[in-house]
């Protein structure tokens, strides 16, 4: 996420009804991961998950929420190879 992506001047006239699409190839969360046991390589865990990234979106989220209501935000990952869907402090992770 370059910094002049996380300028919001504008947010105003995106809607209320705007999403956020936000993707990485790597995983910004350890959490996003299934446990061990359904793993096909169990040392994923281990180069999974991105302090730097995960920082970087909740920035966004922060700057989205405070400039409108509503708005939504997706993150799309890869890495894992496994099908995943889930939201974590409001944000949508998919795989």
């Amino acid at each position: 996420l370059n910094d002049v992506i996380l300028d919001f001047d504008n947010i105003d006239e995106w809607g209320e009804d705007a999403t956020i699409l936000t993707f990485s190839h790597f995983l910004p969360r350890v959490e996003l991961l299934p446990e061990k046991r359904y793993l096909s390589l169990p040392t994923l865990p281990a180069c999974s998950g991105s302090t730097f990234l995960e920082s970087r979106l909740r920035e966004l989220n922060e700057k989205m929420s405070s400039k409108t209501e509503g708005m939504k935000h997706l993150h799309a990952f890869g890495h894992s190879h496994l099908a995943y869907d889930l939201v974590v402090e409001d944000v949508r992770y998919v795989h």
